[in-house]
């Protein structure tokens, strides 16, 4: 894979499942192919298939239409997968921001080569910027709940010893 044949490949009908599995791999999810039948009438699965494929298998998944710029702001290291108009797929697995490159690698090969480094002009030819985000599940996690009076009052009670302090810190200091 090389910048001018991105997405250009004839094995591309599972490139976008390979992407998936990738991912989910990363986040310590183990997925099968075999338990998702995907739409026959599509030339390769959409964006909405594979979020619910990703969702059921209990990771956190999103579809996003991104620009290469907000590519490039995201400083995590997750794996992120691009879906190409021409039913290919590519996973960014890093970023040169002094060189203004995303780092993609083949979905069905991600170990077996060195990421290749390709610029917005090359990505915008092939990428209209349907992306998938996935991330591994946070269920029950206190940080998500509503941000709310409840909230306020089991983060100030979980430390009294942070109340306390305030509290001595308030009063006023006398001097002799």
């Amino acid at each position: 894979m090389n910048p001018e044949t991105i997405g250009q490949d004839s094995r591309s009908l599972n490139a976008r499942v390979a992407g998936a599995i990738s991912i989910a791999r990363y986040h310590g999810a183990d997925i099968d192919p075999a338990d998702r039948r995907f739409d026959t009438m599509e030339a390769a699965p959409s964006l909405g298939a594979l979020v619910d494929w990703l969702s059921q298998s209990g990771l956190w998944a999103r579809g996003a239409r991104l620009s290469f710029r907000q590519l490039m702001k995201i400083d995590s290291a997750s794996p992120i997968l691009l879906l190409l108009a021409n039913g290919g797929a590519a996973i960014v697995v890093g970023r040169d921001r002094e060189h203004g490159v995303l780092l993609v690698c083949d979905p069905r090969e991600p170990a077996a080569k060195p990421p290749t480094p390709v610029d917005e002009l090359c990505l915008r030819q092939v990428w209209d910027g349907t992306t998938l985000l996935a991330r591994a599940s946070r269920d029950g996690a206190k940080d998500e709940g509503a941000f709310d009076l409840g909230l306020l009052a089991r983060l100030v009670w979980g430390d009294r010893s942070i109340l306390r302090d305030v509290t001595i810190g308030l009063k006023p200091l006398k001097l002799a």
